[in-house]
């Protein structure tokens, strides 16, 4: 997780996480942003500083993979799509982090 160490207690707790920015715990709630081409960006956001964590960035080619490696039986072939599903996940996040 960017900028935040997690701590999971387990059971059905929410989870938490010690903020790098100003050191509180935080409790983890996740949200959503919308942008133009069907990017979908999930983060959360520091409950004391209010400082914004971006979690993960998708498109429709993202969640269509994503989709596609739950059905997938070769381990290999899991693996290469994991890999490209992580390097346009990254690219995603950058593009939004930079303002698209």
């Amino acid at each position: 997780m960017n900028q935040l160490q997690e701590n999971r207690s387990g059971g059905n707790e929410p989870m938490e996480a010690t903020c790098d920015n100003c050191g509180d715990l935080t409790r983890i709630k996740y949200q959503r942003n919308e942008y133009p081409r069907g990017l979908q960006e999930t983060y959360f956001k520091c409950e004391s500083c209010d400082k914004k964590f971006s979690c993960f960035v998708t498109d429709g080619k993202v969640r269509k993979m994503q989709k596609d490696i739950r059905k997938e039986k070769d381990t290999l072939v899991r693996y290469n799509m994991q890999t490209e599903i992580s390097t346009r996940m990254k690219e995603l996040k950058r593009k939004v982090n930079r303002g698209i």
